[in-house]
C-alpha cells in the first residue's frame, strides 16, 4: 500500500480503531497496572501489551499489507520489519508508561505510519482529553477531526518547553542539567490520585 492511498478517512478509522483499543485495553488497567522492567529501566506494564496486541490485530484488518513495529516486540523481529522495505506502523501503546503506572495522566498512544524511511502519517491520541492530534504528510493537520493551520514553532531553545526523563541519563549530565542554568524553569502541578472508573477527569 502506498503513500498515494492514504487520505483524510483513514486518518479518521485510524482514530477511531486507537479509541475503541484505548476503551478495551488500557483504560481497565489504570490505577490497576503492575510493571516489569526492560533492561534499559523503563517500565512495561500490562496495559502497554493489551493496547499493541488490539492495535496490531485491528490495523491488520483494515490494513493486512501494512506491518507493526510495536515497541514490545522483540528486538529481531522490530529489525525485520524495519528491513523488509515495506510500509510499517511504529507504534508507542502506551506513551508515557511510568506516568500511566504512576496514575499522573500525561500519557498518550503514539502511532506513526513509515513509508520509505519517512513519517508519512502520525496520530497522537490523549485518553484523559479524548483528543487527537493528526497529520499527513502533504496534506495538513487536523485535531479531533478538524482541520488547523500548523502552529509557529520557537526558534531559541530557551523558549522551548522540555519534559525529562532523567533515568536514561549518566550521572553527569543529570548533575548538569540540574546545576547549570540553561532555561526559565517552571513546575506543572497534575492530579496523581483518583478514585472514579476509567480514565481521570482533567481539572
Amino acid at each position: 500500500m502506498s503513500l498515494d492511498n492514504y487520505d483524510y478517512e483513514d486518518l479518521m478509522a485510524i482514530q477511531e480503531i486507537i479509541r475503541s483499543a484505548s476503551a478495551s485495553s488500557l483504560a481497565i488497567y489504570y490505577q490497576r497496572s503492575t510493571a516489569d522492567y526492560k533492561s534499559d529501566g523503563s517500565i512495561v506494564t500490562e496495559a502497554d501489551l493489551a493496547m499493541q496486541q488490539a492495535l496490531t490485530t485491528a490495523l491488520a484488518e483494515r490494513y493486512p499489507g501494512v506491518a507493526m513495529l510495536g515497541e514490545e516486540i522483540s528486538e529481531a523481529k522490530q529489525l525485520e520489519v524495519i528491513n523488509s522495505n515495506d510500509d510499517y506502523w511504529c507504534l508507542d501503546p502506551v506513551d508515557g508508561t511510568t506516568n500511566f503506572h504512576a496514575t499522573v495522566p500525561l500519557f498518550s498512544i503514539s502511532l506513526g505510519l513509515i513509508n520509505a524511511g519517512e513519517v508519512k502519517l502520525g496520530i497522537v491520541y490523549d485518553p484523559n482529553r479524548d483528543e487527537f492530534f493528526g497529520a499527513i504528510k502533504g496534506q495538513g493537520l487536523w485535531i479531533n477531526g478538524a482541520r488547523v493551520a500548523a502552529p509557529d514553532q520557537p526558534r531559541e531553545l530557551g523558549n522551548c518547553i522540555a519534559f525529562i526523563d532523567f533515568k536514561r541519563l549518566t550521572d553527569a549530565i543529570s548533575t548538569s542539567l540540574v546545576l547549570i542554568p540553561r532555561t526559565n524553569r517552571s513546575v506543572i502541578s497534575v492530579p496523581v490520585h483518583w478514585s472514579g472508573p476509567g480514565l481521570p477527569p482533567v481539572a
